[in-house]
C-alpha cells in the first residue's frame, strides 16, 4: 500500500466534500498514479465519476472500477443509474424502510368454473392455464367461464416490481435490486403446516381444510393459526400436465423400460426452487517473456467472460432427482406468485436458505464453464474466480406429481414433470 497514495486521496476526498470539484480532481488523479492498493483505486474513480459533469466521463470512470472489481456493489448501482436499469426513487434507506403499501397495479382475479367437477377455482388475469387440485384436470381459462372478482390478490404476490425479466436480457443484478426496497422486505407470514408424520412444511392455498402429505401420506386438520414468517416465492410455473396425464406417461414410460406401474399413485403438488442468474467473469494471470525486451518479464491476463442462467433445489429431499428436474425446466411460463393460483395445490417451503443455494449455484457455474471452455482451462495451474457473482435471485414453485415404485419394481420415487410431462427416478 502506498502511504502517498493514502494522503493523496484523503486530500482529494476532502476537497470533494467541500465542493471543491477542481482541486479534488488534482488531487484523486494523482492517486491513481501513485502505485494505489485495488480500495484506494477503487475510492479515487468512485469519486471522480461523483465529480464529473457528463454522462460519459462518469460511465467511463465506473467501467475503470469494475474493470479490477466486477462485483463492485456502488459502481454497479451509479450505473444502472446511469444506464435507466435503477431509477433514483426506487433507491431506498435501508435504515429507514417506508411502511409497506398497497400495491395499485395488480392484475384483477378471474373465477373459473372447472369444466369436469364444477369446482370454482381463482385465476388471475393472464394466466393461460389452471389446475384443477379436486378432479387433477387442466383447465383453459380462455375456455372456460370466467367472471372478474373484486377480490384483490394478496401482497403475498410477489418481494419485487412484479416484472418477469426477459428472456435473454442483462439482469437487474443483486448489487442493484439491494437498493430497491425489494432487497430489503422482511419475510411475509404465510399460512403454513408442517407435516407430524415427515417434518415437511407445506404452503397451505387459501380455503383448503386439511393436508394430504405427498410424502408420507399423513393427513392433517389446517390450523389458520399455523402461519410462519418466510420469503414468499417469486414466481409459480402453473401445472400443464393432469393427473390422468401424468399416469399416462408414467405408464408409457412403464412400459419402454418394462417397470410396473400400474399400483403407482401420484400427489401433485409444488416444490420449491432458487433460480438464479450468474455473471462476471474468470482471470488467470500469467507472467511471460517480455518480446519487446529481452530479459524483462510482463504480467498478462486472460479473461473467460461467463454469464449463465441456473436452477437449483431449494428442499433437501430428493437431492439426485431434484437436481436433475431443475436443469430440464423451462421458465419461460412462470407468472407472478399469488396464494390463491396454487388452486388447491399444496406448495412446500424451501429448506435450502438463499445464501447457501447460492454458493451451490455459483460452484456450479464455473464447472459448467470448466466443461464448456475446456481449452480455456488446459495447462493454468491457477485461475482467478472472485470476479463470478450472483447477478439475480428468484424463489420459483414448479408443479410436479410424486409416486412411489413398488418393491417388485426396485422402489423409490417416480416423478412427473407437471410441466413437460417426462418421466423422473432416482
Amino acid at each position: 500500500m502506498s502511504e502517498s497514495a493514502r494522503d493523496l486521496l484523503v486530500r482529494g476526498v476532502a476537497a470533494g466534500k467541500a465542493g471543491e470539484a477542481k482541486e479534488a480532481r488534482f488531487f484523486l488523479e494523482w492517486v491513481l498514479r501513485s502505485d494505489p492498493s485495488a480500495d484506494q483505486r477503487t475510492e479515487a474513480c468512485l469519486w471522480l465519476s461523483d465529480l464529473s459533469e457528463s454522462a460519459a466521463e462518469k460511465r467511463s470512470w465506473l467501467e475503470e472500477v469494475l474493470a479490477y472489481q466486477p462485483s463492485e456493489a456502488r459502481a454497479r448501482r451509479k450505473l444502472a443509474l446511469l444506464s435507466g436499469g435503477l431509477r433514483p426513487e426506487e433507491v431506498v434507506n435501508p435504515d429507514s424502510l417506508p411502511e409497506p403499501g398497497v400495491e395499485s397495479d395488480k392484475p384483477p382475479l378471474l373465477q373459473v368454473d372447472c369444466p369436469a367437477c364444477g369446482a370454482v377455482l381463482l385465476a388471475l388475469a393472464g394466466v393461460p392455464q389452471l389446475g384443477c387440485a379436486y378432479c387433477g384436470a387442466v383447465i383453459n381459462v380462455e375456455a372456460a367461464g370466467k367472471r372478474l372478482r373484486s377480490t384483490k390478490p394478496s401482497r403475498l404476490r410477489r418481494r419485487g416490481s412484479g416484472k418477469q425479466p426477459e428472456p435473454g436480457g442483462a439482469a437487474t443484478g443483486l448489487a442493484v435490486e439491494l437498493a430497491r426496497l425489494r432487497g430489503h422486505r422482511p419475510p411475509a407470514a404465510t399460512l403454513s403446516i408442517a407435516c407430524r408424520g415427515c417434518g415437511a412444511v407445506f404452503i397451505v392455498p387459501p380455503d383448503r381444510p386439511s393436508l394430504h402429505c405427498p410424502y408420507c401420506h399423513a393427513v392433517h386438520v389446517v390450523d389458520t393459526s399455523d402461519t410462519a414468517s418466510q420469503m414468499a416465492p417469486d414466481y409459480l410455473l402453473p401445472a400443464q400436465i393432469d393427473r390422468d396425464a401424468a399416469l399416462a406417461e408414467l405408464s408409457r414410460w412403464g412400459k419402454e423400460d418394462r417397470i410396473d406401474t400400474t399400483q403407482v399413485e401420484l400427489d401433485g403438488f409444488y416444490l420449491p426452487f432458487w433460480a438464479f442468474e450468474i455473471g462476471g467473469e474468470i482471470t488467470a494471470r500469467e507472467i511471460r517473456e517480455d518480446p519487446d525486451r529481452e530479459g524483462s518479464l510482463i504480467a498478462q491476463v486472460d479473461r473467460l467472460p461467463l454469464r449463465l442462467s441456473l436452477c437449483v433445489p431449494a428442499t433437501s429431499r430428493h437431492p439426485e432427482l431434484l437436481a436433475e428436474i431443475a436443469q430440464a425446466t423451462p421458465a419461460d411460463s412462470a407468472v407472478p406468485f399469488e396464494p390463491l393460483l396454487l388452486a388447491g395445490w399444496l406448495a412446500e417451503t424451501y429448506q435450502i436458505p438463499l445464501s447457501q443455494a447460492a454458493i451451490h449455484a455459483r460452484g456450479e457455474a464455473i464447472g459448467q464453464m470448466r466443461s464448456l471452455s475446456s481449452g480455456w482451462f488446459r495447462g493454468r495451474p491457477s485461475y482467478d474466480t472472485s470476479g463470478v457473482v450472483i447477478e439475480d435471485f428468484r424463489l420459483l414453485l414448479i408443479p410436479l406429481w410424486l409416486g412411489q415404485l413398488g418393491a417388485e419394481s426396485g422402489g423409490g420415487p417416480v416423478c412427473v414433470h407437471g410441466i413437460t410431462g417426462r418421466v423422473y427416478t432416482e
